[in-house]
């Protein structure tokens, strides 16, 4: 069996793709070599075995003509079976393509494979060639100090390539040749002036030894203003199985690393993109905990953040209750790591928060020296550090609690203005037996302090006959009008609680003004961003986010029993005769028992949802969505060709066109966020 080798200057085929090597990165995790990869597709991806193998590793002299336009860049991870690869690839396959994560191109496990990434060459990469001593730290330098030295060098001489050593020579000759020597495209060379990750010679130091003692200075612990990753160098292996997978190549420019590199420069790290950055690394460790996945460390280098996180490595992550075979220190692992703890989710909420900290204070806490921790003190910022930095792990905020005040924490931070378009219509519909509309709505909006902004929306469906369902469902959405705000109104379970006390009221009040009527009621509170409900009956609130719609309420009728408890589905309860069954209301001679209104603990297993920029919330009677479906009303409400009230208009014709053999109301509320500023 041939062996492949996998060497800077080689090409071989893998799946159906023809990679050429164009760098070695390094080895961020024990026995996973990155490499920085060109590929292709293969010609004649039919091969047979036999021409697979044959043509599997070939001489970069070999190297066919190709397309240089179907050419891409791509990130090439070689590790042994027991070097978290394959754990990668479990994750990988119950993730089912979790956006956060960067797909992969191909994958493939070889028996006999020699990765060569010549030790003697070195790698200026994210750490300095490893910052693992101290002695590192004095024999090594930053490509960013390297490239400065390049071009003082080129000033000052006529023919600078004489005074450069061959490492240097060949970053050089990188930028000029492109693909030539297989060497990166110029379009890429200047990310990688950014990311500290060129190939040098152990001469290069010799070059820099006027700058010596000034590397010395700043590269000494208490100047370090990131985090640089750990680089793993081990001896040459033997041929042996490995496991190979290939991505597109992250954008360097935009990594991790360099991020936190720009923030150290920065008056001010603690900003908008920081603090987006840190909300999605947390939510996404949320999303693994609850797949029983969690991330206990971070490879900054091979995470990338444009607005939106990706990640390109993930055997940083690990199975809950996985007994780690060796210890972990240091970075963003927890401490407890070190004596080889069971895994769980609240070593994630460390790593957050060990990001959090070095963000503000351009260095990540160390745990081993400096047990008491003494963050800047910006409110809910510094307390929130005191609790996922915590060495006692039950002291540890959870993730969702985590989320939560980091989302608080950014709204007093930069207190974001929230604007609030709505619209609304509502009509008696085309049956002969329904001469009145005994729908209702309303809308409440109000300042409640300096910093937060009250909303309310309400739509009620009165049943009764005699006026009696127009009167219950009036009383219902003036209950709500008219009740006042609690000073007390900061918590979420204040607001619940009001939600409830004044449902409870409306419920009296239709008893007394309404014998034998009764409404449904489906309401949204909005206090900034954080979104509540209150619902009973069959009206329907959904959500629509980023063109995909969700319903937050839970029918409370015969049909929607059944389709909860799977005995029907969606589709059949469209057309079932019993659909209009309503089995819970408003209104009535006994009192409310506990649960029968819902919250949103119901649909989302949260009391509070936070809303984002551009959210779409629908409240609707069935009269609406008994014609129209949820769908068809996602697809109205996406198309940027329309406005808000227009989208409502063109769903109340469908409502129309289709018989409205019943009142129909459609209340719309879209969120706008401005950022705020510091």
């Amino acid at each position: 069996m041939e062996t492949l080798i996998v060497a800077e200057q080689t090409h071989f085929q893998l799946g159906n793709y023809q990679l050429k090597v164009i760098a070695y990165l390094g080895c961020f995790t024990p026995n996973i070599y990155s490499f920085k990869v060109s590929f292709q597709a293969r010609k004649n991806p039919d091969l047979n075995e036999s021409e697979s193998e044959i043509n599997r590793a070939e001489t970069i002299e070999n190297f066919p003509e190709k397309n240089d336009s179907l050419e891409q860049f791509g990130l090439l991870r070689v590790g042994s079976l027991d070097s978290g690869l394959l754990r990668e690839l479990t994750l990988r396959e119950s993730l089912n393509n979790y956006g956060l994560i960067a797909p992969l191109i191909a994958k493939e496990q070889i028996e006999s494979v020699v990765v060569n990434h010549d030790i003697k060459a070195g790698v200026i990469s994210s750490d300095s060639a490893g910052l693992s001593s101290q002695e590192n730290l004095d024999q090594t330098t930053s490509s960013e100090n390297l490239l400065s030295s390049v071009e003082q060098t080129t000033e000052n001489n006529s023919n600078p390539e004489d005074n450069l050593d061959s490492g240097v020579k060949s970053i050089i000759d990188q930028e000029n040749d492109s693909l030539r020597d297989s060497s990166p495209k110029n379009e890429d060379f200047e990310h990688q002036k950014n990311d500290q990750n060129y190939p040098i010679s152990n001469d290069t130091q010799d070059s820099l030894d006027s700058d010596s003692d000034t590397l010395k200075e700043e590269d000494s612990e208490d100047n370090y203003n990131y985090l640089p990753d750990e680089i793993y160098e081990d001896e040459p292996i033997e041929p042996s199985e490995q496991i190979l997978l290939l991505t597109d190549f992250p954008n360097l420019g935009a990594s991790l690393e360099q991020l936190l590199q720009n923030y150290s420069h920065q008056e001010q790290s603690l900003n908008a993109q920081s603090l987006n950055l840190v909300i999605q690394l947390c939510q996404c460790c949320s999303y693994l905990a609850e797949r029983n996945w969690n991330m206990i460390n971070l490879v900054p280098l091979l995470i990338e953040f444009q607005d939106r996180l990706k990640l390109y490595d993930l055997t940083q992550i690990f199975p809950t209750g996985e007994q780690p075979t060796f210890g972990l220190s240091g970075g963003y692992c927890a401490p407890e790591l070190a004596t080889g703890s069971a895994i769980n989710s609240l070593m994630s909420s460390y790593t957050v928060g060990a990001l959090l900290y070095q963000i503000i204070h351009q260095k990540v806490p160390n745990s081993e020296y400096n047990l008491d921790l003494q963050p800047q003190p910006i409110p809910r910022f510094f307390q929130i550090l005191k609790k996922v930095l915590s060495p006692l792990p039950e002291r540890r905020l959870k993730l969702t609690g985590l989320r939560q005040g980091l989302l608080d924490a950014r709204r007093d931070f930069f207190q974001d203005k929230m604007i609030w378009q709505t619209a609304s219509k509502s009509t008696v519909g085309l049956s002969l037996d329904r001469l009145e509309n005994e729908d209702n709505f309303g809308i409440r909006y109000e300042q409640i302090n300096d910093k937060e902004t009250l909303i309310i929306g309400m739509v009620a469906d009165g049943m009764g006959g005699m006026a009696k369902g127009e009167i219950a469902s009036k009383v219902a959405i003036e209950t709500f009008l008219k009740e006042p705000i609690p000073l007390d109104f900061n918590y979420s379970e204040t607001r619940n609680n009001w939600l409830m006390d004044t449902c409870a009221k409306a419920h009296q009040a239709i008893s007394k003004e309404a014998e034998n009527g009764g409404t449904t009621l489906s309401i949204i509170l909005a206090v900034n961003e954080q979104l509540m409900i209150a619902h009973v009956g069959d009206s329907r609130i959904y959500l629509l986010r980023q063109g995909e719609i969700k319903q937050l309420s839970q029918d409370h009728s015969l049909v929607g029993v059944l389709v909860n408890n799977g005995e029907i589905t969606e589709e059949e309860a469209e057309n079932h005769p019993d659909r209009n069954v309503l089995l819970k209301c408003l209104g009535s001679k006994e009192s409310l028992r506990e649960g029968h209104i819902q919250n949103l603990m119901v649909t989302t297993q949260q009391l509070v949802l936070s809303l984002e920029d551009q959210d779409i919330l629908l409240l609707c009677s069935d009269g609406v969505w008994d014609l129209v479906s949820k769908k068809e009303l996602q697809d109205i409400f996406s198309n940027s060709k329309f406005s808000l009230q227009e989208a409502v208009n063109l769903t109340l014709e469908q409502v129309l066109e289709k018989g409205a053999s019943d009142n129909a109301t459609l209340l719309a509320l879209q969120c706008i966020i401005k950022e705020g500023k510091l």
